[in-house]
């Protein structure tokens, strides 16, 4: 020490260890882990070195582990119309989409879902029959023209449709048949298998040949269909033989006394038995052809060929139908060859090779001069429309049919004509179902809000005719209303549309159609030009006062105002609060002349109103006007000076108002005051519409000429501006 002496320092040493840790982690692609304010984002393993509490080193060694996102997809197909439930998502569009789900890991698991439509299948079946007969489908037998459809299950468990346009022609009558009865075996004499005429034609000469082989080769005779059948060779090449010596072949003359002869249909039974048999002499294996031919020619031009034509084992009937081939119509003199030709045998070890025809028959009948088509028109509503007129077209003239009460009609066209061109025309009573109210719908459709949905609207809408809706539309309308048209200048009163067709636009709306299909009903929509609501009444309904009783009026009183320039008004007040759009009303006026219409709420311009005969008409629309209980809307004015006590509403027009709300119509009633007012102000003023944004129209009637002064506030109070005007007698 500072002495010199000993000084005993005793040192207590403590070594601290270090602190050493683990972690393990794991995590889902694409997060990350933090441990001591580090991220992690990819696996592996670190170290941490720290400081602990005691000062010392701390290592900490992070084990990562990255857990990986689930990945997967699934398609599903379904039906049209169904809906698939795919881990509580409903899908019921084809499409592809993605689900996020949580894994057993607890990480995110993508799912990609693809739904599959599967098609409709639709099939379409043309048959022909003649009367009498049927065609089955489905366990049903249909025996009338027409198209039918029919749905099934397909395979994978989805609606299948099957469309079936049936096609029925005249029964024929069989005007040729070789029963083959008196069939002889034995050289090459057909002699014996002559023709027989069951049915005569009344329109027709039928001369047929025997049934022979051009090339003499010899016959058979067998156990036929019924009776006695004959058997013939049949070609060795698999290949159809122009002229082999092998085909049958019978002629028919056709000789038309009095109008076309329709050969329909040729029927027999044919047979390629696996064993030939004769019905006199020996049976055995038999080379039977595999095919056959059918050949007709027309003065040695071929109208019909037909081969490789599957032959049967057993008797079975072959139907081959020409009734709906203009090559089968005759109205001259004509020589057809029927031909036939079996061929390409199945290749058995057998020196015969026989093929068996029986009861063949040549059907035809007499062809009407024409075709008879039938037709209906029907409104939208699909009620009957009846005096539609339906012009068709014969070349240079026109023949016009018309619509009964039914709205049916019946045509006539040539028996060999195609299609046909006709013009359906109704071009009365133009006010039928035309009212303001369609004026206020045409308007919202222009502005857009409350566009046609329907493609009748646009039509009915369209009222000059130049495929758009606008303002002409608009014009010629009200003038029809007005009646400052008793017609409309480009249009009809009604106009037509073919039930089948799918319209897009108005340029495909033709007043002339072409009917391409004249084996069905021409089915026929009418549209009645301006009335877009649909309120027309037809034939087979009629207003009755039961329906007026269902609407509630809608009150105008009036009262009569003497002005003190010796001017005669009759005032036009609301009995209660309502809301309108519009309003049209016919007066009868009497011999009152010189009358015009002072607006007051309700803003009635000169082109709202005219005067015709002793009527005077108005018509306004406004999209929304709010009036209350005792508001005047309007005077009506004798310039004259005369009292208009005798001003009432034509009974026999259509006097309403329409509500905002949801535009339905309701009756106006006059109801007299019986009291006159006396104008004995200065000045009398009305402003509509009041209150106004940007603009109004100021009406003032003044005792005098006299200067006055205006002022415009606005809604607060506050001066706007304020004018001087110097006012004449009378009105301003």
């Amino acid at each position: 020490n500072q002495g010199g002496c000993d000084s005993l320092l005793i040192l207590e040493l403590e070594v601290l260890e270090l602190t050493e840790g683990s972690v393990k982690a794991k995590i889902c692609d694409g997060t990350s882990y933090e441990l001591n304010g580090e991220n992690y984002t990819d696996s592996g393993t670190y170290t941490q070195s720290l400081t602990n509490i005691a000062g010392c080193d701390s290592i900490i060694t992070l084990d990562l582990a990255i857990l990986s996102i689930s990945t997967g997809s699934i398609s599903q197909d379904i039906c049209e119309g169904e809906d698939v439930i795919i881990n509580g998502e409903i899908y019921n569009t084809p499409g592809t989409y993605s689900q996020v789900l949580v894994n057993t890991a607890g990480c995110d698991s993508l799912l990609d879902v693809t739904i599959n439509f599967l098609p409709l299948i639709e099939t379409c079946i043309e048959y022909t029959i003649f009367g009498g007969e049927f065609y089955a489908l489905s366990g049903n037998l249909y025996g009338i023209e027409g198209i039918y459809e029919h749905v099934f299950q397909s395979s994978d468990g989805c609606d299948s449709l099957v469309i079936l346009k049936l096609t029925v022609l005249p029964e024929p009558l069989t005007i040729v048949h070789y029963d083959l009865d008196d069939c002889t075996a034995g050289g090459s004499s057909y002699n014996e298998l002559i023709p027989e005429y069951e049915d005569e034609l009344s329109c027709a000469d039928i001369y047929a040949s025997i049934l022979n082989r051009p090339s003499n080769r010899t016959h058979s005779c067998t156990p036929g269909a019924d009776g006695s059948g004959m058997c013939i060779s049949s070609e060795l090449s698999c290949q159809y033989q122009e002229d082999s010596e092998h085909r049958l072949i019978f002629d028919v003359v056709i000789d038309p006394t009095s109008g076309p002869v329709t050969i329909g249909a040729l029927r027999f039974f044919e047979k390629a038995p696996e064993y030939y048999e004769y019905n006199v002499g020996n049976s055995g294996i038999n080379n039977y052809p595999t095919f056959y031919s059918l050949k007709i020619t027309h003065n040695d031009d071929v109208i019909y060929f037909d081969e490789a034509i599957s032959t049967n084992r057993e008797w079975t009937l072959q139907s081959f139908i020409f009734a709906d081939l203009d090559q089968f119509v005759f109205d001259e003199l004509a020589l057809l060859q029927v031909e036939f030709l079996a061929y390409c045998p199945i290749g058995i070890d057998s020196r015969v090779s026989a093929w068996d025809i029986d009861e063949v028959s040549l059907l035809g009948f007499c062809q009407p001069e024409n075709n008879i088509i039938e037709g209906s028109v029907m409104t939208m509503k699909k009620e009957p429309l009846s005096d539609v007129m339906v012009a068709v077209n014969r070349g240079e003239f026109w023949d016009d049919y018309t619509s009964d009460y039914k709205g049916e009609f019946v045509l006539e066209t040539p028996y060999d004509q195609k299609s046909v061109l006709i013009e359906p025309m109704k071009d009365n009573d133009y006010l039928n179902g035309v009212s303001s109210l369609d004026l206020i719908l045409i308007q919202r459709h222009i502005l857009g809000i409350q566009k046609f949905d329907d493609f009748s609207n646009l039509v009915a809408a369209d009222i000059n005719k130049d495929n758009k809706i606008d303002a002409v539309d608009l014009i010629q309308l009200k003038k029809l209303l007005l009646g400052i048209y008793i017609s409309f200048p480009e249009n009809t009163s009604w106009r037509f549309l073919e039930e089948d067709y799918n319209y897009n636009h108005l340029s495909e709306v033709k007043d002339r159609m072409i009917i391409n299909t004249l084996n069905k009903k021409i089915n026929l929509e009418g549209i009645k030009v301006g009335d877009v609501n649909q309120s027309y009444l037809a034939m087979t309904h009629h207003a009755t006062e039961e329906d007026d009783n269902n609407k509630s009026n809608f009150i105008l009183k009036t009262k009569e105002i003497q002005n003190y320039n010796e001017d005669v008004s009759l005032g036009f007040y609301a009995a209660e609060d309502f809301s309108l759009s519009g309003f049209q009303a016919t007066f009868n006026i009497g011999n009152y002349r010189d009358l015009n219409i002072v607006p007051h709420i309700l803003n009635i311009e000169n082109h709202n109103y005219h005067i015709i005969n002793d009527k005077l008409k108005v018509t306004w629309t406004s999209q929304y006007q709010e009036v209350q209980k005792g508001d005047l809307l309007f005077e009506i004015v004798n310039n004259e000076g005369q009292e208009l006590s005798e001003i009432t509403l034509d009974a026999d027009a259509q006097n309403e108002i329409y509500q905002t709300s949801d535009l339905s119509v309701h009756p106006l009633v006059l109801e007299n005051s019986n009291s006159s007012q006396n104008f004995d102000d200065a000045v009398k003023i009305s402003i509509y519409p009041n209150p106004f944004n940007d603009r109004a129209n100021v009406n003032v009637l003044s005792k005098k000429d006299i200067t006055t002064k205006y002022e415009l506030i606005d809604a607060t109070g506050k001066l706007i501006q304020s004018y001087t005007v110097q006012l004449e007698e009378g009105r301003n």
